[in-house]
């Protein structure tokens, strides 16, 4: 037994150089090992308190190539600093994307004050990440951002009323998307409505104050409204916004409108209502029809009327991509002498229409 102690004595020595005085109330193996383990405990830094002593892997990377520096940290923190854009690897890949080494650690993405925008799929894609920290000084989120993260619960964006953000895919496929949607039918980031629960069978009247619309906010929802409201604050609308809405049949654009994308409404086939407030500079309803302010450009037929001709206006040059796709009651098409440009797949899908469509001979299509 005294060995025994003796040996327990001689490990309590070690513990980071802090000895043990072993009284007679120690004197029992147990006694010891109870001691040394209590003063192994004090001796330990708590968990909290522990700090990161090593850089895994950084780099410079931007618009400048040097504008800007990545870093990963042994607790898994990508961090970016420096000031300006990110600039454009859309045909490669993030600097911390490189290795898989790399995109397996990355637990926390912290985002520096003076970086101006986040790239397309920046962060999509990263196993273990779990929170992400965006600053004020971000003006630009592209698409897929943050697509595909798994485990990301927690996404701290600063306020900034002139931030964009491209579209719904930007935050699609993660934890706090879903429970975003889960309290809202509408998710709000900075004034852009990123997208919503396209189950929910959410309100047709979106909230006042929002900005824009993102890419494919309600692609494929079920808003069902008569007309669907947009609040007097939204300045634009997005690719794909409602694009496959099934149930909508009316919508009102109001006057503050700036910009509509051209598939903004593609493939709602009961939508019969295209209403435009007349004081809007930028866009008119035109017969029912959307299209610019000037009448050059038509943008939108609603598929839901059941009238079996149209005939578009002298003076448009320009028929969208997706214009008229889909128009289900359609028959009989009639193109004007001005048109000059005919979008892809513009009269697609018309089941119903007579297949002796004159061209205007200064067409391009």
């Amino acid at each position: 037994m005294k060995r025994i102690v003796s040996c327990i004595a001689a490990a309590a020595l070690a513990i980071n150089g802090n000895a043990i005085c072993l009284t007679p109330e120690t004197a029992s193996a147990a006694a010891a090992t109870a001691q040394i383990m209590k003063t192994a405990e004090t001796l330990a830094p708590a968990a909290e308190d522990v700090q990161p002593d090593s850089i895994v892997a950084s780099g410079l990377f931007g618009a400048s190539l040097s504008n800007l520096q990545w870093s990963i940290d042994n607790l898994g923190v990508l961090r970016i600093s420096g000031e300006g854009s990110m600039g454009d690897w859309r045909t490669n890949v993030p600097p911390w994307k490189t290795r898989p080494e790399y995109t397996e650690q990355i637990k926390e993405v912290i985002i520096e004050e003076g970086v101006t925008d986040i790239k397309k799929a920046s962060f999509s894609n990263l196993p273990e990440l779990r929170s992400a920290t965006v600053p004020a000084s971000v003006a630009r989120i592209e698409d897929e951002a943050f697509c595909s993260c798994p485990n990301l619960v927690e996404i701290n964006i600063a306020e900034n009323p002139e931030q964009y953000i491209e579209g719904t895919r930007v935050f699609n496929f993660t934890p706090w998307f879903e429970a975003q949607k889960q309290k809202n039918p509408f998710v709000i980031v900075n004034g852009i409505l990123v997208g919503g629960d396209r189950y929910s069978k959410a309100p047709g009247v979106i909230p006042e104050g929002v900005r824009g619309i993102a890419e494919g906010s309600f692609l494929d929802a079920l808003v069902k409204s008569k007309p669907l409201i947009i609040p007097e604050s939204v300045t634009y609308i997005s690719q794909e916004a409602f694009a496959n809405c099934l149930n909508l049949s009316a919508i009102y654009i109001p006057a503050s409108v700036e910009s509509i994308a051209d598939d903004a409404f593609s493939f709602c086939l009961n939508l019969q209502t295209i209403s435009v407030d007349s004081k809007n500079p930028n866009y008119c309803a035109c017969n029912n029809v959307l299209m610019t302010k000037d009448q050059k450009k038509l943008i939108q037929y609603p598929l839901g009327i059941d009238a079996e001709t149209y005939t578009i206006p002298d003076g448009v040059t320009t028929t969208t991509d997706f214009a008229l796709n889909s128009a289900k009651y359609l028959k009989k098409l009639i193109l004007p002498d001005s048109l000059t440009q005919i979008g892809d797949y513009a009269f697609a899908n018309c089941y119903e229409m007579d297949s002796s469509i004159i061209i205007p001979r200064y067409v391009n299509a």
